[in-house]
């Protein structure tokens, strides 16, 4: 009898640890084409290729049986503490390797739940190994859940550093919801992300410019059953750029983006998105246009 009540538990133990986990890695590789073109004078490709990586640490046991594999950490209100690591590779098309501009880019960042509200934090920077161009961004963000499926917080982000125009510091204001939706009884289920944004940067020195403005960036996922999802996110950013004695730019920015992801097994996921993007800056005398297409594919791990 003692050793059949041992097997149950243990049986049982394991059971329950196959259904949680501590931490998350993700390796993203992506890649595409973006081409320049000036008052209908297109220009050379570009070619770009990222590598990144997205490492997070649970503060407490992640249970994965609450819903959509995916959403395990928002449904669980964890605490963590979050770390990236991104290198961005760009050249013309065609072009020797010897020539790529290369950026490299860390961050830092943690969030905190305590009785539901929510405290979010993170520092990062940005050095581009051609020009010694740098950035520098720290954001702070704070909000609270409503309920166990919906959450909706605030941050704002300063920004500084050096480009080739000079030097300039920025801020962004945002408000962000997150909702999680399960479908009746069964095991389907939705989320939604929902961000609006203000925008403002200033050049100082040379070129005293200065840029305001604001964007949205939507995302529904689509969750057939718990292991795997399908969605679609559009991000747009419109602003004016100012600069003494020359006319207004308006910028508009847009990015469209289709995404999917599998878990086979509970510590390992597969995801690949497309998307397509455009930019474009026009003046009374001049129109910039700058569109994009591209892939990516993401490999996770959790244990």
């Amino acid at each position: 009898m003692l050793k059949r009540t041992l097997l149950a538990s243990a049986v049982l133990a394991f059971a329950s640890s196959t259904h949680a986990y501590n931490f998350e890695g993700t390796y993203t590789l992506s890649g595409g084409t973006t081409q320049l073109e000036m008052n209908g004078d297109k220009g050379d490709k570009i070619e770009l290729l990222d590598h990144q990586v997205d490492l997070t640490v649970y503060l407490q046991d992640i249970d994965v049986s609450k819903g959509a594999w995916n959403e395990a950490a928002f449904l669980n209100k964890a605490s963590s503490v979050t770390g990236s690591m991104l290198l961005e590779e760009s050249k013309v098309e065609d072009s020797d390797d010897d020539d790529k501009f290369k950026t490299n880019s860390f961050s830092l960042g943690g969030r905190a739940v305590v009785s539901d509200f929510i405290f979010d934090a993170s520092i990062a920077t940005s050095k581009d190994n051609d020009d010694d161009s740098k950035t520098q961004t720290s954001s702070f963000g704070f909000g609270s859940y409503i309920g166990n499926n919906h959450s909706v917080t605030g941050d704002v982000t300063f920004r500084s550093g050096d480009d080739f125009i000079g030097s300039f510091n920025g801020f962004d204001l945002g408000a962000n919801y997150h909702g999680y939706f399960p479908v009746g009884t069964s095991k389907m289920s939705m989320s939604l992300d929902a961000r609006a944004s203000i925008v403002s940067d200033t050049y100082n020195g040379v070129s005293d410019t200065d840029s305001t403005g604001g964007g949205v960036d939507i995302v529904f996922t689509y969750f057939p059953f718990p292991q795997f999802g399908l969605g679609a996110e559009l991000q747009t950013l419109s602003r004016t750029i100012s600069q003494p004695g020359a006319d207004d730019i308006d910028e508009t920015r847009a990015r469209s983006t289709i995404f999917a992801n599998w878990y086979p097994v509970e510590q390992f996921r597969i995801g690949a998105q497309f998307y397509a993007q455009n930019q474009e800056r026009e003046n009374d005398d001049n129109k910039l246009e700058n569109n994009g297409a591209g892939a990516a594919l993401d490999l996770r791990i959790r244990f």
